[in-house]
């Protein structure tokens, strides 16, 4: 399981990103055990306080994870200036593209002869130390290497 935290720098406006965890999760993965592992995270990294959205794949699970995370036990802060509130989870949009597209790719023919092609060609490039070099030179040669 991973987990990251994106923040914005109010300096300058850009979004900065940090792993704060990579570890196996082994056993059931159930929504509680989940979210007690985020929260267990979010405490070790003094953020419990500061999540503003979890943001996951689209599956049911997720979608629980998310419901049961954010289920009112974060109180988070407000000041005269600034008020926080948890908005919940939100399905990951890079997520939701790709699971449309595949299935897009799935329902149209030409699109799957297309996808086998390039699926064909890669394979034979990386199996193929020959064909590996040749595309190499050739890409360094329009300066794409």
């Amino acid at each position: 399981m991973t987990v990251t935290a994106h923040i914005v720098d109010t300096n300058n406006s850009r979004i900065k990103c940090y792993v704060l965890e990579t570890t196996e999760f082994p056993g059931n993965h159930t929504a509680e055990r989940i979210v007690d592992r985020l929260e267990n995270i979010c405490i070790e990294w003094s953020i419990l306080d500061k999540i503003v959205c979890l943001v996951s794949d689209t599956c049911n699970l997720m979608k629980k994870v998310g419901f049961d995370f954010s289920k009112g036990q974060h109180t988070l802060f407000r000041s005269a200036l600034h008020t926080v509130i948890c908005l919940g989870w939100f399905g990951c949009t890079d997520h939701l593209i790709n699971l449309c597209v595949n299935d897009a790719i799935r329902k149209l023919d030409e699109a799957k002869n297309v996808v086998a092609i390039v699926r064909h060609i890669v394979s034979f490039v990386r199996n193929s130390h020959l064909a590996n070099e040749t595309l190499n030179k050739y890409q360094s040669s329009l300066g794409k290497s």
